[in-house]
């Protein structure tokens, strides 16, 4: 009886110390959004419930794997077709992370156009208007409200650009995660959909996934809690035949993810540089470099001041890159609205832009500093 007790008390206790051990790992989660034409739109989101932060890989069917990909990879037959070139493309996040994955949420097309036209649509701003082929929809330089239907049009990465420069070629790439990051920033005002039973009940019903109910829920709030930073995988512009083409660097991507997560789990520096640009959409002389003027300091660089090709009525704070710590201390500093701020990936060495619009009032702007 007693050797019975205690093989009870060892096997509960190795339970305990194996969920405490899980709650210490990272946790990889695979957001997709695809259709049956070849068209892939990867995500992957390691979550660090320790540090209550999460790091953002993105990757889609545009992008071609660097030729030095690991066997793994290369030993299947280039000429496969669409299911080999999902798994083959899933495998790229298990090269640069060393891990597979835990939990997949995954998204056709009708899917993901009921389940973000259920949660009343995504906030997006565009600097450029996009004239896309064959397309429904206008894509203005302004801020716009996109359901379900725009936004899948606006992610897909048919060849729909009327020019294939290499800048559009970027600009085809970045759209997924200009449009999922935007979705994180405004999960808040969503939040009480996630907590609703019966509603996250409906959600539930649009997405392909293995994770229960409850954990889609602790998903999605946990989205909403952590901190996150987008990793930028390095892509190499390569003409093929008469294409610009972008390819992915394995062993680079590897590499900048392990520095990445080695600082991701030290925590960064309160102290940590935060540089940024501002624009004057106010058309009030030199408002911007009074702004500037006021704010730049050691660790809040702002490295130029211009004026903004048209005007704007709402300030707007963008960030360039993806990194939502220093995001929260912009916001604050800065007292922009978060319905006002915005996510647009740029080629560019600034974190963030801030557009001042008409409705910038530069008294009430130094009070509250």
């Amino acid at each position: 009886m007693k050797i019975k007790l205690i093989f009870i008390f060892l096997f509960f206790l190795s339970c305990n110390v194996k969920s405490l051990n899980m709650s210490n790992d990272e946790i990889h989660y695979d957001f997709v959004v695809y259709d049956n034409q070849n068209f892939y739109n990867f995500s992957r989101l390691i979550f660090f419930p320790n540090n209550k932060m999460a790091l953002i890989i993105f990757f889609n069917s545009q992008s071609i794997v660097d030729e030095r990909i690991s066997e793994s990879l290369t030993k299947k037959n280039l000429d496969e077709k669409k299911f080999d070139l999902w798994n083959r493309k899933i495998l790229v996040f298990k090269e640069i992370t060393g891990f597979r994955t835990n939990y997949y949420l995954y998204f056709n097309k009708e899917n993901f156009i009921k389940f973000f036209n259920y949660l009343g649509g995504i906030n997006m701003m565009l600097l450029r208007r996009i004239d896309l082929i064959n397309s429904q929809f206008v894509y203005l330089n302004k801020k716009m409200l996109f359901f379900g239907e725009k936004l899948y049009d606006y992610i897909s990465l048919d060849e729909n650009l009327q020019d294939q420069t290499i800048m559009e070629v970027l600009e085809k790439q970045y759209r997924f995660q200009n449009f999922f990051i935007n979705f994180i920033y405004q999960l808040p005002s969503k939040k009480q959909i996630f907590t609703n039973e019966v509603e996250l009940k409906v959600l539930s019903s649009f997405m392909e996934t293995n994770l229960e109910q409850r954990e889609i829920k602790n998903f999605f709030l946990n989205l909403i809690e952590y901190d996150f930073l987008v990793m930028e995988m390095p892509l190499i512009h390569k003409r093929i035949g008469n294409n610009d083409s972008m390819i992915l660097h394995i062993e680079k991507s590897r590499q900048i993810y392990k520095d990445t997560k080695s600082r991701f789990e030290e925590n960064q520096s309160d102290e940590e540089t935060i540089t940024m640009e501002i624009f004057n959409a106010a058309s009030i002389n030199r408002l911007a470099n009074n702004v500037k003027s006021y704010i730049h300091s050691k660790t809040l660089q702002v490295l130029g001041t211009d004026t903004y090709p048209e005007e704007l009525e709402s300030t707007v704070l963008i960030d360039n890159k993806g990194n939502s710590k220093k995001l929260k201390k912009l916001e604050k500093l800065l007292n922009v609205s978060r319905e006002n701020i915005f996510y647009i990936k740029r080629i560019s060495d600034v974190e963030f832009t801030f557009i001042l619009g008409k409705d910038f009032n530069i008294k009430t702007f130094l009070k509250r500093r």
